[in-house]
């Protein structure tokens, strides 16, 4: 059965029995597991020895299953429950769920390597690794030849030991007179030795919230993969609950990104984002939640993303002179300097701009004054939060490439709105 077979009967409920992976061994009990957008939920037949003192499910790293579609692994536990009835159960919930685990290369929930692959992302993809041409005989079109080939990619080194990786995957799947051939962009985070698949999901959702921020529709990866041991041959197929869809793979593609990935830095630039969200979560936070989850109110939107503001200004602070303080200029000003000069003419009026952002945050924090128009917080918030993501980005890069990028290319239709809401003229 292929894996996306056998992630469509999961969905839908498959039986087995299943064995928590804690510090005591557990013996196994009968029950289902059912996958949803949400979770992967386990649900078995309980006795004393799988509940401890609280009659809550024992603490574990993992749960191991056999199932009538496979053998399962389901990491990164977030929930556990119980009930009582005619026959008391353990309820377990998770994040990521692992087909397939060679019995021999589990080890609690540790791995080597987690992989994402995604589709439609040309401007993030590097180098085109499918190459196919028409067959000319006579000068003739007489048939058409293509050639797939994995391709290493680019790696660069993160922290504690890991590594990005970028690099060009490949499948072959259908009848033989219908094959299809495809070649995603692969994005791997590798350790040195196994960790926690929790401290590889964490550096990987730092780069698909990147993807996020760089794009007007948020990408979503089509599989993904986790390799448990060096001995290992290949990836066992990974589910995962945020930046993985099971859904068909439709047309979408990304063809008009804000940033592209040239445009950033490359590969380099991109282990320089992860290591600023391991390191700085407060000032990239507010950037990546508002991207991901747009139904929050523009005055929520703004009290967070200024209080990431003073947070990356206050660290930099004394390390660095564009955060210093200057008499008489509120601290946006600060992060206005520190990016290329044509976000002068994208938000219109920067010196005004400053005072008006801050002084609408301050009024929202402090309840001073009747709340402004949500239209024009809108649009303050929009701008500064560019702003910010502009320069954090220019940070990773080392160079005002993005901010020049996104000022005078990317983000020119938004520009034109925020100067029209705040100034009354779209025009630079």
């Amino acid at each position: 059965m292929s894996s996306s077979g056998q992630w469509e009967r999961i969905r839908g409920g498959v039986v087995g029995t299943f064995q928590p992976l804690s510090a005591v061994p557990q013996e196994p009990g009968s029950g289902m597991l059912k996958l949803s957008d949400e979770h992967a939920e386990l649900t078995f037949i309980a006795s004393d020895d799988h509940l401890d003192g609280e009659r809550l499910p024992v603490e574990c790293s993992a749960v191991f299953g056999e199932t009538e579609v496979g053998d399962v692994l389901m990491l990164s536990i977030a929930q556990r429950s119980s009930s009582w009835g005619g026959f008391p159960t353990a309820r377990y919930r998770s994040r990521c769920l692992v087909l397939d685990p060679a019995v021999d290369d589990i080890d609690g929930d540790t791995v080597i390597a987690v992989q994402l692959r995604y589709y439609g992302l040309s401007g993030w993809a590097g180098d085109r690794h499918l190459k196919d041409e028409p067959v000319v005989e006579d000068g003739r079109i007489v048939g058409w030849a293509a050639e797939l080939r994995w391709h290493a990619g680019t790696a660069a080194p993160l922290d504690e030991g890991f590594t990005l990786r970028f690099s060009a995957g490949h499948s072959v799947t259908g009848p033989f007179d219908r094959r299809t051939l495809t070649a995603p962009l692969v994005i791997t985070i590798e350790s040195e030795d196994r960790r926690s698949i929790d401290e590889h999901m964490m550096r990987l959702d730092a780069v698909h919230a990147l993807l996020a921020i760089a794009h007007r529709v948020t990408p979503t990866a089509s599989s993904g993969g986790a390799k448990l041991s060096e001995s290992q041959t290949g990836y066992c197929p990974l589910w995962e609950r945020t930046m993985i869809s099971l859904d068909p793979l439709g047309d979408t593609t990304h063809e008009f990104p804000y940033l592209k990935l040239d445009k950033f830095g490359g590969v380099e630039a991109v282990a320089s984002w992860v290591r600023l969200v391991v390191q700085h979560r407060r000032a990239v936070e507010p950037v990546v939640r508002h991207a991901l989850f747009s139904n929050q109110t523009p005055e929520a939107r703004i009290l967070s993303t200024a209080a990431a503001m003073e947070y990356w200004v206050g660290s930099n602070a004394r390390t660095r002179e564009w955060a210093k303080k200057r008499a008489g200029e509120d601290l946006p000003g600060a992060l206005a300097r520190n990016v290329d000069p044509s976000w002068l003419t994208w938000v219109g009026d920067s010196a005004q701009w400053v005072k008006e952002f801050w002084k609408a945050y301050l009024d929202l924090k402090h309840f001073r004054n009747a709340p402004a128009d949500p239209a024009t917080i809108h649009a303050l918030e929009m701008s500064g939060r560019w702003l910010l993501t502009a320069v954090l980005l220019d940070h990773c890069s080392g160079s005002s490439a993005p901010s020049q990028h996104l000022f005078t290319r990317g983000l020119d239709t938004l520009g034109r709105h925020v100067r029209e809401e705040l100034w009354g003229t779209p025009e630079r």
